[in-house]
């Protein structure tokens, strides 16, 4: 498996909006999606390749349509260049208070003065017994219908708008998997050109800019010691992206369940709930080619934190199978991704200063 790292410069404030909100306004998810980047690059081939067939092309469909591909989601950069990774929901502090952090995943915590609160940050850096949090900056517009005929607004075309977007000027992280090299060079070749991600293009949103593109033949998103997969005993899963779960019926699952993990893994696991904290999304989309939504679903939500303890022996090419492979439905996209045993060395976590995000060079 190669992948291809490479910063993503915001040249345009983005829109990558969520299914929920007032009508008459978008608010971006705090991350730019991998289902983004993807359908940005393949309007980039189309235009370089007008004649190009996606839905029969066999070096269209390896690119883009057969899963083996895959277009993680852009996380923001620190100061250092690192990607940062979602919040693990288990991370509280007291509340009215910052620091310490504690990870209940770990342990639970009965003081008398205990009032726990989540971490508002929704990305973080950990090294160590150290984290810092990151907030990407988000910009605020107010834009008004205007009617096509008058060029103006009118008393019946003069609806207000309010777009919440990712400000420019930031920096994330991008990651693309491939498993050829044929591949991995025509991405490259995508990437030298400039791309328009999100809504609103017309309306001066969107673009953005690839920086220099790395290549590694081992990656993941946090890398593991020998002492993070376990043969037997506590198993934490985090979850690093939202996860599309279906159970034995077809039916979509909002939490990642023992039954469900553990028959993937060919183990019994026991969920223990204490120590589990889970939270749930509702995930949409849109098709251009059909011009239509994509259906509304339930999902298993980036950062949720699940504890399971077992008995039996885990094999360990399962677990680095489900740490390669990722779990669910449309991982093409950037969904699924996970870690094992990522923030339980330490329960008690000292936050450092905020980092500032690396600026375009």
């Amino acid at each position: 498996m190669i992948a291809l790292t490479f910063p993503i410069y915001l040249q345009e404030p983005l829109l990558a909006t969520t299914v929920a909100g007032d009508p008459n306004s978008s608010v971006s998810l705090p991350f730019i999606p991998g289902s983004l980047l993807r359908g940005a690059l393949v309007a980039q081939y189309l235009r370089e390749h007008p004649d190009a067939d996606i839905a029969t092309a066999p070096e269209l469909r390896a690119l883009f349509m057969n899963g083996k591909t895959r277009y993680l989601n852009a996380y923001p950069l620190d100061a250092r260049g690192r990607a940062t990774l979602p919040t693990p929901a288990a991370w509280h502090c007291n509340k009215d208070e910052e620091s310490p952090v504690y990870d209940l995943s770990a342990e639970s915590r009965d003081d008398e003065d205990w009032q726990p609160q989540a971490v508002k940050s929704p990305f973080c850096q950990l090294k160590g017994n150290e984290v810092t949090f990151y907030t990407p900056n988000r910009q605020m517009n107010v834009h008004t219908q205007r009617d096509r005929v008058m060029g103006r607004a009118t008393e019946d075309s003069g609806a207000v708008f309010r777009y919440e977007a990712l400000a420019a000027g930031q920096s994330f992280g991008g990651v693309v998997l491939c498993d050829s090299e044929e591949t991995a060079q025509t991405l490259e070749s995508l990437f030298k050109a400039a791309l328009f991600l999100g809504g609103s293009h017309n309306a001066g949103y969107g673009r953005v800019e690839i920086g220099a593109v790395k290549r590694a033949d081992s990656w993941q998103e946090v890398p593991l010691k020998p002492t993070n997969l376990p043969s037997k005993g506590k198993l934490v899963i985090t979850l690093l992206s939202d996860a599309l779960l279906r159970d034995a019926n077809g039916q979509y699952l909002p939490f990642l369940t023992a039954e469900w993990l553990g028959a993937r893994l060919g183990v019994t696991l026991t969920l223990e709930q204490e120590h589990t904290f889970a939270k749930s999304s509702i995930i949409g989309g849109f098709n251009r080619k059909w011009g239509m939504p994509l259906p509304q679903t339930q999902a298993a939500r980036a950062g949720s934190v699940y504890t399971f303890t077992t008995k039996s022996d885990i094999p360990a090419k399962r677990l680095a199978e489900l740490i390669a492979e990722g779990i669910g439905e449309r991982r093409v996209e950037g969904f699924g991704r996970l870690t094992i045993n990522w923030h339980t060395e330490y329960d008690e976590l000292k936050p450092q200063d905020p980092l500032e995000p690396v600026k375009q060079k």
